[in-house]
């Protein structure tokens, strides 16, 4: 069949970087606003790893942000039922710091959620809450 421009593969977000070791696993992302719901235009990205522990359920990040860093209203974790956008779970960050990193211990629904994919992690823009970037976390 001849190729034409009427079928295009659909547009797919790469899946996250993965690494196991003692115990734990990590997972590299990268937030953009292209992979917001919807997609949107924001001048900024952020670049974070990851790490969880099934046993203990400690989940630690270390979060970098690039570009235009004064457009970043706060960092944020979400957590989606049935959805593709879900409510805030928690706050990592009101700030545009350059670098934030901290641990949080998740419950025992929460760590459910995240092995199942049901959080994704945002930087939502100072210019309107309907801005951000976003990264889906798949453990």
């Amino acid at each position: 069949e001849p190729s034409t421009h009427h079928r295009r593969r659909a547009v797919m977000t790469p899946a996250p970087a993965r690494t196991e070791s003692g115990g734990g696993v990590t997972i590299e992302v990268t937030a953009t606003g292209a992979r917001s719901i919807p997609a949107s235009q924001v001048s900024y990205q952020a670049i974070a790893r990851f790490s969880f522990n099934e046993s203990t359920r400690d989940l630690t990040y270390d979060i970098r942000l690039s570009g235009t860093r004064a457009d970043v209203d706060g960092i944020y974790l979400h957590r989606r039922a049935n959805r593709p956008n879900g409510g805030v779970a928690y706050v990592l960050a009101k700030s545009a710091a350059p670098r934030i990193s901290g641990s949080l211990k998740l419950t025992e629904q929460e760590a459910a959620d995240l092995k199942s994919g049901k959080f994704y992690l945002s930087a939502l823009s100072r210019k309107s809450p309907r801005l951000s970037a976003r990264a889906d976390l798949a453990f």
